[in-house]
């Protein structure tokens, strides 16, 4: 499997789709020749989609709030003059939880990994973009939990289970051990796993198997490879939107040659409820950063 990267669009079609619509430009230009500035009709006219989004009966309309969201917060951006910044100022070493409302997918990716060990969320399932993209940065999410901003505090102590989609404010000392020692003998897991790394996949009964990876980010196509993957299974492009505001035109892009490879250029959203998502792994306990999404 070979990589390249290289500068190219990457306006997904769905995000894209919202600017270009002819409904919104034009409700946003009627409010404009009533002497509103351009900032403030975008946001109230984003508003008012958000509302109706979020009251549809289609899912998969209502999975595209999250959507709206990200496009408003990039445009406001760009259009106020603003910089771009990581949401959340921690120290690197933290090892914070983020426990938020919700997250949009410029946001999550902009998250500092060596500040943050873990996403905790009210809203969202294991679908949704905050659970996939945790899920490739190697980040720890369990989402849906609805009340957790307003039962917990920053710097209140927490352990964060992703794979069984727990959140234990106040552990024990004991409890904290019990989950340090399963995060080291994970992680010597993990370590052993990488002999297998371009090993034959094939069945005690010979059988050969076709390894193939899940991309959502350009990252997960280069561990991949080096992971012995032998090409992409599904590759969400609606994920290469991850981007600052000041890049939206232009970003890193990843090419694979002579490897079979199928992409998700529009993901319609899950009407299954989960209450759970993030990687079959534990993480110590951490501190916890309370911040609103937006």
């Amino acid at each position: 499997m070979k990589i390249c990267s290289h500068s190219a669009p990457v306006r997904i079609d769905v995000q894209r789709s919202i600017i270009d619509d002819q409904a919104l430009v034009k409700d946003v230009e009627e409010l404009i020749r009533q002497n509103l500035g351009a900032e403030k009709a975008f946001e109230i006219v984003m508003f008012e989609w958000g509302q109706r989004f979020a009251r549809a009966a289609s899912p998969m309309l209502r999975e595209r709030v999250g959507d709206l969201k990200d496009v408003e917060i990039r445009v406001l951006t760009l259009l106020l003059d603003l910089p771009d910044h990581d949401p959340v100022d921690l120290p690197k070493g933290a090892n914070a939880i983020l426990v938020t409302h919700d997250l949009t997918p410029s946001l999550t990716v902009q998250l500092d990994r060596e500040a943050i060990s873990g996403i905790a969320t009210d809203a969202g399932t294991r679908t949704s973009h905050v659970a996939i993209l945790a899920r490739s940065l190697g980040l720890p999410a369990v989402v849906g939990l609805r009340d957790a901003t307003s039962r917990l505090h920053a710097g209140d102590q927490v352990v964060l289970d992703g794979s069984s989609g727990m959140l234990i404010p106040n552990p024990s000392d004991i409890l904290i051990e019990a989950y340090t020692d399963r995060a080291l003998r994970e992680a010597a897991d993990e370590v052993e796993l990488q002999h297998l790394v371009g090993a034959e996949p094939v069945t005690l009964d010979g059988v050969r198997i076709i390894l193939r990876a899940n991309v959502d980010l350009p990252e997960d196509a280069e561990f991949a490879a080096h992971s012995g993957a032998e090409g992409v299974g599904l590759m969400r492009t609606e994920g290469k939107n991850t981007l600052p505001a000041s890049e939206s035109t232009s970003s890193p892009s990843v090419n694979i040659y002579d490897r079979p490879l199928i992409t998700c250029r529009f993901n319609a959203g899950s009407s299954r409820a989960s209450s759970s998502s993030g990687r079959t792994r534990a993480r110590p306990w951490a501190s916890v950063t309370s911040r609103p999404a937006h």
